[in-house]
C-alpha cells in the first residue's frame, strides 16, 4: 500500500507540473496570439506604406519620362531647325557665287561647282519661305530658285557655244 501511495503521490506530482506547465504554455500562447494581432495590423501598415511610395514613385517616372519624351522632341526640332539653317546659309553662299563668278570675274567652272553645290541642297529648302526671306540681297534680288535656274540656263547656253565653236574650229583644220 505504500508503495501505492508513493506511485498515487508520484503521478499526483507529475499531473500538477503537466497542469502548471500548460498554464505556462496558456499564457506563451495568449501571448502569441496578441503578437500575430499586431503583426498582423503592422503587415498590413507596411504594405499600404509599401504601396503609397512605389505609387509615388510610378506617377514620379511618368512624369520624369514624359519630360524626357518632351526634350528629346524640342531637341530633334532644334537639330531640325538648325539644318534648315545651314542649308539656307549654304544656298545664300552658292547664289552670291554663281552669280559673282558669272559677272565681271567670267569663271565659269566655278559657277558650276556654285550651281553643283546648290543642287545637293533639299527643293523644299530653296523654295521655302525661310530661304526665300533669307537668301535675295540688293544685288541678287530675285527668289534662289529663279536666280539658280537663270544661270543653269545661261551656263549651258555658254558652254553649248562654246562646244560648238571649238567643233566648228576643229572641222575646220581638218
Amino acid at each position: 500500500m505504500d508503495e501505492l501511495c508513493q506511485h498515487e503521490a508520484s503521478v499526483t506530482e507529475r499531473l500538477n507540473a503537466l497542469v502548471a506547465s500548460q498554464n505556462g504554455l496558456k499564457r506563451s500562447l495568449a501571448r502569441l496570439d496578441i503578437s500575430r494581432a499586431t503583426l498582423g495590423s503592422q503587415t498590413v501598415s507596411t504594405r499600404s506604406i509599401g504601396n503609397t511610395m512605389l505609387s509615388n514613385a510610378a506617377v514620379a517616372a511618368k512624369r520624369i519620362s514624359a519630360a524626357v519624351s518632351r526634350l528629346d522632341l524640342e531637341q530633334a526640332r532644334v537639330k531640325d531647325t538648325l539644318q534648315v539653317v545651314e542649308q539656307v546659309a549654304e544656298l545664300k553662299t552658292c547664289v552670291l557665287g554663281v552669280t559673282g563668278s558669272m559677272g565681271a570675274a567670267q569663271d565659269w567652272e566655278a559657277a558650276a561647282t556654285y550651281l553643283s553645290r546648290a543642287s545637293r541642297i533639299p527643293p523644299i529648302v530653296i523654295n521655302g519661305s525661310f530661304a526665300e526671306e533669307i537668301v535675295p540681297t540688293s544685288e541678287v534680288p530675285d527668289l534662289p530658285k529663279t536666280t539658280l535656274e537663270q544661270a543653269a540656263e545661261s551656263l549651258q547656253a555658254l558652254f553649248l557655244r562654246e562646244f560648238q565653236r571649238a567643233a566648228a574650229e576643229n572641222n575646220g583644220s581638218k
